[in-house]
């Protein structure tokens, strides 16, 4: 009987233990989430964080494009240098009896594709230029001859095979290189031309480049037909490009706009204010979504790019601390930020306000001129403005 009456009591104390055990556990955890952390979202919608978006240029260098652009269009102007390498030092006095520039295209082309009318001018280059020239270097005085050598205007089919177009180069600047190589034996003279647009033009046609990171390419050539002094026999001469570099001037957008020109450098800062933010907080997520433009947007013949980038400034040392990507569908007006919790931090760390640089995605964008426009974050419509989403948690104080 007495040992019944211990084994049950033992048993009692044992499920007693066991389920006391097992009702503390969720009880303690929950107060301590429920009390002691609390998670907050804020947007843009609700609180403004983004104040102003402010529109610059780079001015890229002349090594900055992977193709060579001529042309106008919509207010864009692309202009070309090329410098020749291989001039002979022993055709001084020569009879120069014609001079034929050669530019291979390519399938792009930038605004009005249905006139499709190509004009440019060629110009003797006066100034020794560098591949770090940038758009204010051809736009010095004197840095160009007033002359033109020769100009083009037509039309350039788009096909699958393009042949190459030919320009007649007046022969009397074929003749003073010549001359000039012979006297000095120098290789450090110039021995440029420039591609300058005319106001004819419709559009921006790209041509093939030849660079050193692409010598497998065709470059920009010229081909002479000359006569030695006191000679009959027709000779010929094929001059090669060392180096060619392209520069694009856009049409200024300042009506608060994103705005991000891929071939001219110009591209957007986008302000941000985290007042609202409280200070040590945990950033637990950060999106940034940009809504195109369209009507805003011009585009050549290639798909837009579903990709962007944006660098986060550091405004104290005005050092960039890292590189973030947006990217979109090719059907989608959006581009999303969808990381951007450093940037959030980073801004916090530093006070209240930020600067997100706003790029085109250079590692594919340098083949085209496109302008991509999105609303800027004082847009009249709300609902086309930039939205900022932030999710943090703090503790309160005890």
């Amino acid at each position: 009987m007495l040992k019944n009456i211990f084994i049950s009591m033992f048993s009692l104390i044992t499920m007693s233990i066991l389920f006391g055990c097992n009702e503390q556990s969720p009880v303690a955890g929950g107060i301590l989430i429920d009390d002691s952390t609390y998670v907050t979202v804020l947007t843009s919608d609700s609180v403004p964080f983004l104040k102003n978006s402010t529109v610059f240029n780079t001015k890229p260098s002349a090594s900055y494009l992977n193709s060579l652009f001529i042309g106008s269009s919509k207010g864009f102007q692309a202009s070309v240098l090329a410098r020749f390498g291989n001039i002979p030092d022993s055709l001084a006095g020569a009879e120069i009896l014609s001079a034929t520039l050669r530019l291979q295209p390519e399938r792009y082309v930038f605004g009005d594709s249905v006139a499709n009318r190509l004009a440019f001018s060629v110009y003797s280059v006066n100034k020794l230029w560098a591949p770090d020239a940038t758009i204010d270097t051809v736009s010095q005085n004197g840095f160009i001859d007033s002359k033109s050598i020769a100009n083009y205007d037509g039309i350039i089919p788009l096909k699958d095979t393009m042949l190459s177009i030919s320009i007649d180069i007046e022969k009397s600047c074929i003749s003073q290189w010549f001359t000039t190589k012979s006297n000095t034996k120098s290789d450090s003279l110039i021995y440029g031309i420039a591609l300058i647009p005319t106001m004819n033009s419709t559009v921006i046609r790209a041509f093939v480049r030849n660079t050193i990171s692409s010598p497998a390419k065709s470059p920009v050539l010229l081909q002479v037909l000359y006569k030695k002094s006191g000679s009959q026999t027709v000779d010929s001469v094929l001059l090669i490009s060392a180096y060619d570099g392209c520069f694009v001037k856009s049409p200024v957008q300042n009506d608060g706009s994103i705005v991000l020109d891929c071939a001219s450098g110009q591209v957007s800062e986008l302000g941000f204010n985290l007042s609202a933010v409280p200070k040590k907080v945990s950033i637990h997520g950060a999106v940034l979504t940009l809504q195109v433009n369209t009507s805003q947007c011009i585009t050549g013949n290639r798909p837009k790019d579903t990709v962007i980038t944006a660098n986060f400034v550091d405004s104290s040392t005005a050092n960039i601390l890292r590189e973030y990507y947006a990217v979109s569908s090719s059907t989608s007006t959006e581009y999303t930020f969808s990381v951007l919790n450093s940037v959030i931090e980073g801004i916090l760390r530093r006070g209240t306000n930020g600067i997100l640089k706003i790029l085109p995605f250079v590692d594919r964008d340098r083949n085209r001129v496109d302008r991509l426009v999105f609303y800027g974050p004082n847009d009249p419509d709300p609902t086309k403005r930039p939205k900022l989403k932030i999710v943090y948690s703090n503790r309160p104080k005890p």
